[in-house]
C-alpha cells in the first residue's frame, strides 16, 4: 500500500515529527480492514498502529487527531475483535469514548473527529451509543467558508 510506505520513508526522514506516525497507524487501519482481522492480528497491525499512536501523545498530549485516532483504535478493536480482541490488544470502549471525548476538547467543532466518532459509537450498536453520536452530529455544523 502506497500510503503505508510514504508514511515508512517520512518516519526515516523525520523520525520525530509525528504527521509521518499519525499516518502510518491510519494506513495500517485500512490495512488490517483490507487483509480482514486474523491477517491483520498475525501481521501485528493492531500492535504496530498503537506503538505509533502513543509515541504521538509522549510527544504531542495535546494532539488531537493522535486522540481521535486513539479513540478509533480502542473501539473498532472493542467493536470487530469482541472479548478476545479487547483481551489480547486491552482495548475498550470506556478508553475509546475518552480518547474521542479529548479529541473534540482539544478541537471543538472538528467535523471530521466529529464525524468519526459519531460513526464508530453508532456501530457499537446501543441505544444509549447510538443517542450520543445522534447529539454530536446535531451540534456540529459546517463552516461559512471551505479551509483553502
Amino acid at each position: 500500500m502506497a500510503a503505508e510506505q510514504d508514511a515508512r520513508r517520512a518516519i526515516a526522514l523525520q523520525p520525530t515529527l509525528s504527521e509521518g506516525h499519525l499516518q502510518l497507524a491510519i494506513a495500517l487501519g485500512f490495512r488490517g480492514r483490507l487483509e480482514g482481522h486474523m491477517a491483520a492480528h498475525f501481521e501485528g497491525l493492531a500492535d504496530e498502529a498503537r506503538r505509533h499512536l502513543d509515541f504521538v501523545i509522549d510527544q504531542e498530549p495535546e494532539n488531537p487527531w493522535a486522540h481521535a485516532l486513539l479513540g478509533g483504535w480502542h473501539l473498532e478493536i472493542s467493536e470487530a475483535g469482541g472479548l478476545l480482541g479487547r483481551t489480547i490488544y486491552g482495548a475498550n470502549v470506556a478508553s475509546g469514548i475518552a480518547e474521542y471525548a479529548r479529541a473534540l476538547e482539544l478541537a471543538p467543532g472538528d467535523l471530521v473527529v466529529t464525524l468519526q466518532c459519531a460513526l464508530q459509537l453508532t456501530a457499537l450498536g446501543s441505544e444509549e451509543h447510538r443517542a450520543r453520536a445522534a447529539e454530536l452530529l446535531s451540534a456540529a455544523s459546517l463552516p461559512d467558508e471551505p479551509d483553502a
